[in-house]
């Protein structure tokens, strides 16, 4: 919501001379305001309302830090316009402060008012998963990332997207592949879309990067030949 602009020139003086210090305690006092109204009003308030109050209170970002420290964002483009996707973490980490919002996921992507996506975190969920495969928090972010530069990815070519992102990156080799098939062994049921079961669901994952390295090379042959 955009602020009224000031009326006469004293109130653009006071608003102008605000220290970036007060500014920054206004911010504090209304999440903490809100974080209470969330504590406190549940078995009042409809989900909706709890769940708009949940993202008000929830920092946005648009940059997830990499294992290797890098500061990153995930680019889209809709009709020529480009923009890092939004990123908004739910919940405080305290067991018991999942939202039934993202059905469990660490991540998902949903979109906006105004079709934009965005990308929401589980803390929960996502810091369970990092305390037990720290090597899951850049493929999970690529994975999402894949699901927000093209809606119409599955869940298998998004994972895909994934392994290739951060084989380009020099993030990927044998250790990490075999952490990452061990970790998707693990998962003994999952929906149908991600094949059933986590084995599976990794079996296409390296059928669907073994595709496109083929395809790849194949590009190559052709323009070597060119």
């Amino acid at each position: 919501m955009r602020a009224a602009a000031p009326t006469n020139s004293v109130a653009s003086s006071v608003a102008s001379s605000l220290a970036p210090s007060i500014a920054s305690s206004v911010a504090s006092s209304l999440v903490g305001l809100l974080a209470y109204l969330l504590a406190t009003l549940p078995a009042f308030l409809p989900a909706s309302v709890l769940m708009s109050l949940a993202l008000l209170a929830t920092p946005a970002a648009q940059a997830f830090e990499r294992s290797d420290g890098s500061i990153v964002g995930c680019e889209v483009e809709r009709n020529g316009v480009r923009r890092i996707v939004q990123e908004v973490w739910l919940g405080k980490g305290a067991v018991g402060d999942r939202h039934p919002e993202l059905g469990g996921a660490a991540a998902v992507v949903r979109t906006d008012a105004e079709g934009w996506p965005v990308i929401y975190f589980d803390n929960v969920v996502f810091g369970a998963m990092l305390a037990r495969d720290p090597h899951m928090a850049d493929f999970v972010f690529y994975h999402e990332c894949a699901h927000a530069t093209d809606p119409a990815r599955d869940e298998v070519e998004a994972n895909c997207e994934a392994y290739l992102q951060l084989e380009q990156l020099g993030l990927m080799n044998a250790d990490m592949q075999e952490a990452l098939a061990r970790t998707h062994r693990r998962m003994l049921r999952l929906p149908a879309r991600y094949g059933g079961s986590g084995e599976v669901f990794w079996e296409r994952t390296q059928a669907c990067v073994s595709k496109r390295h083929a395809e790849a090379a194949g590009r190559a042959t052709v323009a070597d030949a060119d």
